[in-house]
């Protein structure tokens, strides 16, 4: 007798388990017949603009920085943002950190295949001493740390050519209302004599050095060359 009630037993925790089996079976395929659960609105928000974004911004793994401002007025008006990526860009960007610099190189770049036609004038410059900004107003290529080649080229000033060291003695950039832009200073004008020193005959170091030096003086005498019109090509000359 106990040995059929043992079987009874057994037979009936086979059958426990296999109905456990048959349900945990049923469950399983009502799961799997269930429809993926819609994502919300801020989900699809936060896609999409991660979406537009990525295709504005050709940057990957890309980081911004802000330079801190300045104490005075003219440091203040300075402070700019940087982006620093790094991956390569796969397009070009519209915006680059210093843009008013870079734009000012590549227009002037373009004058080694062209001949332009300038006027000389003698610029004076006295700062005062009340004067707010540390500057006279005016940025000169030697300013960026250029690189490219000290070989100076040819520009045609009325009738004559003239041999000038645009790498450095180029201005990049005027602020507006300063004293380089009263006295008439543009972006492109060519800077061939500074207080009697002929920009040719100087490097980049020496010229950073001699700006250094008007500064502290407070005034500054310039030999300027300044674009009018473009004219033939440099292949004629």
């Amino acid at each position: 007798m106990g040995c059929g009630t043992s079987r009874t037993a057994t037979a009936r925790d086979y059958i426990e388990y296999l109905e456990k089996v048959d349900d945990w079976k049923k469950r399983r395929r009502e799961k799997q017949k269930l429809p993926q659960k819609p994502r919300c609105y801020e989900e699809e928000l936060l896609n999409s603009r991660a979406e537009r974004l990525k295709r504005i911004n050709p940057f990957e793994n890309s980081q911004h920085y802000i330079l801190p401002l300045g104490e005075t007025d003219e440091q203040k008006k300075c402070a700019m943002t940087i982006e620093v990526s790094a991956k390569k860009p796969t397009e070009t960007t519209n915006e680059e950190p210093d843009q008013s610099m870079n734009e000012s190189q590549s227009e002037l770049d373009d004058s080694h295949n062209q001949q332009y036609v300038y006027t000389e004038t003698r610029v004076e410059i006295d700062r005062p001493l009340d004067y707010p900004f540390r500057g006279f107003g005016f940025l000169l290529n030697s300013g960026l740390n250029n690189k490219e080649s000290t070989e100076p080229i040819q520009v045609l000033v009325s009738s004559e050519i003239v041999l000038v060291n645009k790498c450095y003695a180029q201005i990049v950039v005027v602020e507006p209302n300063t004293l380089a832009d009263r006295a008439g200073l543009k972006k492109g004008d060519l800077v061939t004599e500074i207080n009697e020193s002929c920009t040719n005959n100087l490097n980049n170091e020496q010229l950073r050095k001699l700006m250094r030096q008007r500064l502290q003086l407070n005034s500054i005498s310039m030999k300027v060359l300044s674009q009018q019109r473009q004219g033939q090509e440099f292949e004629s000359m």
